[in-house]
């Protein structure tokens, strides 16, 4: 009960309008005087509400709350900083007549909503200055609330991240079963392919063996439809670039075939007119 009191007062004074430090210590270090501890302590900000401290004690028990009555120092440590104090208690905890002139009533109802109640209003108290002292622990005292928010939060995100993990996992287990019997059952139709009864382990290397063995013949098959398929390209390619070269040589082609037709016309002419100056009577 005493941490759902707590988150209530976390939501009631909350940022920006308030600083809430709870378990307040009355001094840092390890002075002589008695040590105090306050629940809860809500510094207004904002100076339209009045900017200044309000205390709170909380109580889950009646047995709690009588102890408080009887030990009245421990609340004036911190009363005399702040301008209301109020005792914090579930509806039932704290009679009103009980209440001290100084002190007002804010409980959580049994039933309904659990929500913080003003039951009856903190008279205005007149603070008195802050000492140094009580700073430094309201400081230090921020401090380690907001390094315990953080310490909270990343672990809350673990867990979140655990559990989403945990379902992950389970989900990816779910998955493999259902794979698991997928290849099981393609497992077992090959040895029916292979005329193996499931699960003989003593027929088992036989089909393994069967298995290489085709698998084996299957690759040589493949192997030459590769080196079939590689030496088709390579004389097709050959091909290819034969038919562009006899393109690129055909006019040379057709210039030495002109030259050699007038080289032959030359020698028929040089022949015959030598055969002429050999004639009788010329």
């Amino acid at each position: 009960m005493t941490g759902q009191i707590r988150q209530l007062l976390r939501e009631k004074f909350a940022p920006p309008a308030y600083a809430l430090f709870e378990e307040v210590k009355n001094q840092t270090g390890y002075a002589k005087r008695t040590e105090r501890y306050a629940d809860a302590l809500a510094l207004s900000l904002w100076p339209s509400r009045g900017i200044g401290m309000t205390g709170f004690e909380i109580k889950v028990s009646r047995a709690d709350w009588q102890r408080e009555l009887a030990d009245p120092e421990k609340a004036a440590e911190f009363m005399k900083y702040c301008v209301a104090w109020y005792v914090v208690a579930p509806e039932g905890i704290v009679e009103r007549l009980e209440l001290p002139a100084t002190w007002g009533l804010i409980e959580v109802p049994e039933h309904g909503r659990k929500r913080l109640a003003t039951r009856v209003e903190a008279p205005k108290l007149t603070p008195q200055p802050w000492d140094m002292g009580f700073v430094a622990a309201l400081l230090r005292r921020q401090h380690e609330q907001l390094t315990s928010y953080v310490q909270e939060a990343t672990a809350a995100q673990l867990a979140s991240a655990r559990s989403k993990l945990g379902e992950e996992h389970a989900a990816a287990l779910t998955k493999a079963s259902a794979g698991e019997a997928h290849y099981k059952g393609l497992y077992e139709g090959l040895l029916k392919r292979l005329d193996v009864r499931a699960y003989e382990e003593e027929l088992l290397d036989l089909a393994v063996e069967r298995l290489g063995a085709q698998i084996g013949e299957l690759r040589q098959e493949q192997q030459i439809g590769w080196k079939i398929r590689s030496v088709s390209r390579a004389l097709e390619e050959f091909v290819n670039a034969s038919k562009q070269m006899l393109a690129q040589l055909e006019p040379a082609a057709q210039a030495a075939k002109l030259a050699e037709e007038q080289r032959r016309q030359l020698q028929q002419q040089r022949q015959r007119s030598e055969f002429s100056l050999a004639a009788p009577g010329r």
